[in-house]
């Protein structure tokens, strides 16, 4: 792990950083709220597990359409903009949601058709938002930025989670106005970002040449090329992506199937976040006392072990325990790993490259909420066991394949670091 550069502020005087956080963790309450409000939503109109996996799959595949959309022109717009328009447009699907829950309109076509407006809208603010970071936070304290947006991210999933529940429980429509509220707060915060460029505007002295949406599109790929090592990485996250995408899904459809409260299951969803955040926290003191190739290799091998005790789970209240050992396992992995990957991008590049690997990164995890949902509905919580695979092959490609495993533990990184760090010094000298 790198050591902070004391040349630098540290990141609590860094007022671009500080807004970016703050709005994000907004942004994340707010989606956070909405993926518990629709699910028992869902449910609760239908009682079906296959309907409940198919919304959670509908809004993370509008995710995934929206990325892909967005690489043609995401670097050619104003962030601060695009981040405002799309928490605006998120808020008033919330509102429409919220409608519908409240009127009872329509049965679960109309919630469905929202939830997929609302995750196409949203697809563009997670990579603006990691853009703006990368502009924002310097080299050595990238590391430690990202580690504390892993924080961020799981703080927000515990208030989420069990407000969700609990507004669900004392009115249906309630969750959906609290969603769109922190929407509305996410793009009054990203007003305070300092940094504000585009792809298309000056970096570093250098003023990049306009392209057109394909040209775009190819300079991303041309990254990809040029990168094998970290491209063949997120391909080996996809397959865990799968196996963890459907976690949560797996929790609620299992709780709800054993007569489980709205309440029960928002507290099994509150200790899988609880987990995370402790992980996210405690992620840095992990990286200092382990080292990265325990941080990396204890949570795909350990994730995959309690991912499959989940078959095995006697009531909401153990899936919740279990998920959160898993929760806690992942985050450290996730510094190392997203360091190691969008440490690399040019800033020019920073929207389309993220929004690229998110992609690629989260291609199979679009199936994970539906494949739990579908092979629950078949096997019952035994479906645990055939969801484990996907992370186990993931965990063997990390460990086995070497160009995979010093990608993953940002080995290269640090080989081309080096040379630079000598080269600056001697001219010190």
């Amino acid at each position: 792990m790198s050591e902070a550069d004391p040349a630098l502020p540290p990141l609590r005087s860094n007022g671009s950083y500080k807004a970016i956080w703050g709005s994000q963790a907004a942004s994340a309450l707010g989606t956070g709220i909405a993926d518990v409000a629709y699910p028992l939503l869902i449910f609760a109109v239908s009682h079906s597990p296959v309907a409940t996996g198919v919304t959670a799959t509908v809004v993370e595949l509008a995710r995934q359409v929206g990325q892909l959309a967005s690489v043609g022109w995401i670097d050619r717009v104003r962030r601060r903009l695009l981040v405002i328009t799309c928490q605006a447009v998120r808020a008033v699907c919330m509102c429409a949601s919220a409608l519908v829950a409240w009127q009872h309109i329509g049965g679960v076509v109309p919630l469905i058709a929202i939830a997929g407006i609302g995750g196409l809208a949203g697809a563009p603010v997670g990579s603006s938002m990691m853009a703006l970071l990368l502009e924002a936070v310097r080299g050595p304290q990238l590391e430690q930025a990202i580690a504390q947006d892993e924080a961020r991210r799981h703080g927000a999933r515990i208030a989420a989670t069990g407000v969700g529940g609990l507004l669900f429980g004392l009115e249906r429509a309630v969750p959906f106005l609290a969603s769109g509220l922190s929407f509305l707060l996410s793009a009054a915060g990203v007003c305070f970002v300092g940094t504000d460029a585009s792809g298309s505007g000056r970096r570093g002295g250098k003023v990049e040449e306009r392209r057109s949406a394909p040209g775009e599109v190819k300079a991303a790929l041309r990254w990809f090329r040029g990168e094998p090592d970290r491209t063949l990485l997120i391909a080996c996250l996809a397959l865990l992506n799968f196996s963890f995408g459907g976690l949560e899904t797996f929790v609620i459809v299992a709780a709800r199937t054993d007569a489980a409260s709205a309440a029960e299951v928002g507290l099994a969803l509150m200790l899988i976040s609880i987990g995370g955040l402790s992980g996210a926290l405690l992620a840095n003191m992990i990286l200092r006392r382990f080292g990265r190739p325990l941080s990396v290799y204890a949570p795909l091998w350990g994730g995959a072990a309690l991912l499959a005790t989940l078959a095995f789970a006697p009531d909401f209240l153990a899936l919740g325990l279990i998920g959160a050992g898993i929760a806690f396992l992942v985050p450290p992995a996730n510094v190392v790993i997203v360091t190691s990957v969008f440490g690399a991008v040019p800033p020019e590049l920073g929207g389309r490259v993220i929004s690229l690997a998110s992609l690629l990164g989260s291609g199979l995890g679009i199936a994970g909420p539906a494949a739990a949902g579908a092979m629950f509905a078949v096997l019952g919580q035994e479906a645990a066991l055939p969801l484990t695979i996907p992370a186990i092959l993931t965990a063997a490609a990390v460990t086995v394949i070497p160009r995979v495993r010093a990608t993953a533990l940002g080995a290269d990184r640090e080989a081309d670091e080096r040379p630079a760090q000598r080269r600056d010094l001697d001219q010190q000298l």
